[in-house]
């Protein structure tokens, strides 16, 4: 039996109004701009809005503080305590108004490129339009999109700021992380210009290009930093991306010329259309300690990415550019899934899989389809998930088999878990 949905009035209401709040700064007009401005689905915020306790989390709060450049408060926002900010810092000041963003985009660009003749084309080379578009920003009334892209080239100024004069025009970031070191490096070689060019290269939406090049954590991952380096032909060196170790690029004594190195990083897997033909290692399905190890979990950034890959089979697969980086393909490799009816899955079998990022696991990981891979310690199980204790923070696991027993799982044990989305090639002979 399900269990029942829980939504909390007060919380919703108090969602509400740091909505309201992001509406009353120009940042967001409807659910949809949220959803957008956060990377979830337009229905995951209006649950969020109604105060479903499945979205109503630390960690969401935590996706729209760094999103939206303001500091809500947690204990405000999911027991009453304090105020909608931290700090104490108080709600009811008036909207400067959409007027003043263009008085404030041209103290922006005095600061960044200077005030000397030519500084509206020097802007615009480094937010990626063209100056009669910049000249039209500081005229006119420039809406949000506007002030996205602003902040997308520009991490360091507080979209605060630009929005209503609220605070400081640049936010306290550190140093450079890395990842945006090497950016910065793309873009004086000419090979991207905005981060939608690397968005594009990647797979990767531009929200999580936007906070892997921030230097957000949860988002510079292993798996991120191999794709951003697969994507430009392997220039950088992977342990500084990750840990800032070593040297930028991979081979810093290289002498090769700028135009070399934009042909290099326009290799790219064949595209059909907004599809592209990549080539994945075939993991199986075993209980043997270690698979998977340096492409599921753990990457080894000593260790070449294609020396990794060589230890299995791989085939290609056409997938959706936008998401290609979260899929993985199986192989059975056991009789745990199989029990003699169209359901089965037979040894031999590739599985076209998509991972759910732990970030989201708490939203529930009881979905549309049934059968999962979860990667532990241990192997890579194939199985039928039939709970998910949110409470325990544990799955439970159904074999088909009945000779193998269903097993509980500690979702802190796992490495990985996986939705089997697709059979894409059958192994005749098992039938």
């Amino acid at each position: 039996m399900k269990s029942k949905i829980g939504c909390n009035p007060a919380v919703a209401e108090r969602f509400q109004e740091l909505f309201n709040y992001l509406r009353s700064k120009a940042l967001v007009h409807k659910q949809k701009d949220l959803a957008k401005l956060i990377g979830a689905t337009e229905a995951n915020v209006s649950r969020l809005l109604s105060g479903d306790d499945r979205y109503t989390t630390k960690s969401m709060i935590t996706r729209i503080n760094h999103a939206s450049g303001y500091p809500f408060n947690e204990d405000y926002l999911l027991r009453g305590e304090g105020t909608l900010l931290q700090g104490g810092v108080s709600t009811s000041k008036n909207f400067n108004g959409m007027d003043d963003i263009g008085r404030r985009i041209s103290t922006l660009m005095d600061y960044i490129v200077g005030d000397e003749h030519g500084r509206n084309k020097r802007f615009a080379d480094k937010v990626g339009v063209t100056e009669f578009v910049v000249s039209n920003w500081i005229r006119r009334n420039p809406g949000i999109n506007v002030i996205r892209r602003i902040k997308e080239a520009i991490p360091e100024v507080s979209m605060p700021w630009l929005l209503s004069g609220e605070g400081d025009m640049l936010v306290e970031t550190g140093s450079i992380s890395p990842l945006r070191e090497a950016y910065e490096f793309l873009r004086s070689m000419g090979i991207v210009r905005t981060q939608t060019d690397v968005a594009v290269k990647t797979g990767y939406n531009k929200s999580a290009v936007s906070h892997a090049l921030h230097g957000t954590e949860g988002y510079v991952t292993n798996r991120f930093v191999a794709t951003f380096n697969q994507a430009f032909g392997g220039l950088f060196n992977e342990a500084y991306l990750l840990r800032g170790e070593g040297t930028l690029l991979s081979n810093p004594e290289s002498s090769v010329s700028e135009r070399e190195l934009r042909e290099a990083c326009e290799e790219e897997p064949s595209a059909l259309g907004s599809r592209t033909l990549l080539h994945l290692p075939v993991i199986p399905t075993t209980l043997e300690a270690g698979i998977g190890r340096g492409i599921l979990y753990e990457r080894d950034d000593t260790q070449d990415l294609e020396d990794v890959y060589a230890a299995y089979a791989s085939m290609p697969v056409s997938l959706d550019r936008e998401t290609s980086h979260r899929y993985q393909l199986f192989c059975v490799r056991d009789d745990s899934m199989m029990d003699g009816t169209r359901h089965s899955l037979c040894i031999g079998d590739i599985l076209l899989c998509r991972e759910v990022l732990r970030e989201d696991w708490t939203h529930g990981l009881i979905g549309r389809y049934p059968n999962v891979v979860v990667v532990t310690e241990e192997g890579v199980l194939l199985r039928r998930l039939t709970k998910h204790d949110r409470k325990q923070e544990t799955i439970s696991l159904h074999s088909l088999n009945r000779g193998d027993e269903d097993r509980i799982i500690a979702l802190q044990d796992v490495k990985a878990f996986f939705y089997v989305e697709r059979l894409i090639e059958r192994h005749l002979s098992t039938w």
